[in-house]
């Protein structure tokens, strides 16, 4: 779409979606509270375009995660969507395929810090100097996360997800990891209760954590703060 000697805005953003039974009450808002965030952010690209920035890579991923142990089906990535920011319908492919997706019948702790270790571990777009780089992981969920690894379950055949780091301290130490992930160009915005292990991301670098729950409505949680927080140049 545009020559590769332009300096571009480059933004890669995968959607952590939590989709365990106890999401059920506010899953079709937390989808739609997804999408509008994907939305205000090609709002806010186009505010960011002048003589300086005149090319854009916008894309988007979505993983899905509940309770592996119940319903290993849970665990979904889908592609990275390029969105057309200059287009009318610019995420409408992604917004059938969000409002495609439905919880399953599992609960109790989800694999959120799986899902959260392989969405870091993406195919993220390359970094080049004088870009303005993001690379940026969301998180919805109304659960605490299991510290368990894939092969901690008896029987389980999904041996693609078996090295990923589920303790929270490894996670730590992947999203750190500047071989994987850019060091002041990751953005990590979780939706999540104030309970281990989310609470514990205040700690992380470029890590926010809006506190919201099943029980209140998402409405109330700031979006305005997060949005910016992946606009700011920390």
């Amino acid at each position: 779409m545009f020559e590769n000697n332009l300096t571009k805005i480059v933004i890669d953003m995968v959607l952590c979606i939590d989709v365990s039974k106890s999401m059920v009450p506010i899953f079709e808002q937390v989808k739609q509270k997804a999408i509008s965030y994907c939305k205000e952010t090609v709002n806010n690209i186009k505010e960011m375009l002048n003589e300086y920035y005149k090319g854009v890579s916008y894309r988007v991923k979505v993983n899905t995660f509940g309770n592996f142990a119940t319903n290993a089906q849970s665990f979904t990535q889908s592609q990275f969507f390029t969105i057309n920011v200059f287009s009318e319908n610019a995420t409408k492919e992604l917004e059938d395929y969000i409002n495609s997706i439905q919880p399953f019948d599992s609960d109790d702790a989800t694999n959120g810090l799986m899902a959260l270790s392989e969405a870091i571990n993406s195919k993220w777009q390359e970094y080049r100097s004088g870009d303005f780089f993001r690379q940026v992981i969301l998180v919805f969920t109304n659960s605490k996360s299991a510290e368990r690894a894939v092969l901690d379950y008896p029987d389980c055949d999904h041996v693609e997800y078996a090295n990923l780091p589920t303790i929270l301290t490894d996670v730590e130490e992947l999203w750190n990891s500047d071989e994987i992930i850019k060091q002041g160009r990751n953005r990590l915005i979780v939706f999540a209760p104030d309970c281990y292990p989310w609470n514990e991301f205040l700690s992380w670098p470029f890590s926010y954590h809006a506190q919201s729950n099943a029980s209140v409505d998402l409405d109330n949680v700031d979006f305005a703060i997060s949005l910016k927080f992946v606009t700011l140049n920390l």
